[in-house]
């Protein structure tokens, strides 16, 4: 979730196999050192806003997991249409439910690729 703002000692502490931590605040979020199991995060990727990783880099216990990677456009999904040259951008309802296409491609009302 993007406000996320604090995590609680041992919340992933158990998590042996924990591959992706995916984390949308717009801050690094606070946590105990102890939040995570540093054995265990040290082979995951840790996903994160492209202008924060250099502040995940300096800050414990996020500087332990093995990767530190921007999110990817896909994982960020649509924040806002507005209509260009391309005639296939543009909101209708499909099959009931709102869908947006931006650049020939669909998205959910939740900005997740269809």
């Amino acid at each position: 979730l993007a406000n996320v703002i604090s995590i609680g000692e041992n919340a992933f502490a158990s998590c042996s196999k924990l591959t992706d931590c995916y984390c949308y605040a717009s801050t690094v979020p606070t946590t105990s050192t102890i939040a995570f199991t540093n054995q265990y995060i040290a082979n995951a990727t840790l996903h994160i806003p492209a202008e924060l990783i250099e502040d995940y880099n300096y800050s414990d216990p996020w500087y332990n997991f093995g990767m530190i990677v921007a999110l990817t456009e896909e994982e960020l999904g649509v924040s806002g249409v507005a209509a260009g040259e391309n005639q296939s951008d543009g909101k209708f309802i499909e099959n009931g439910k709102l869908v947006i296409i931006r650049n020939g491609v669909k998205y959910n009302s939740a900005g997740q690729m269809m």
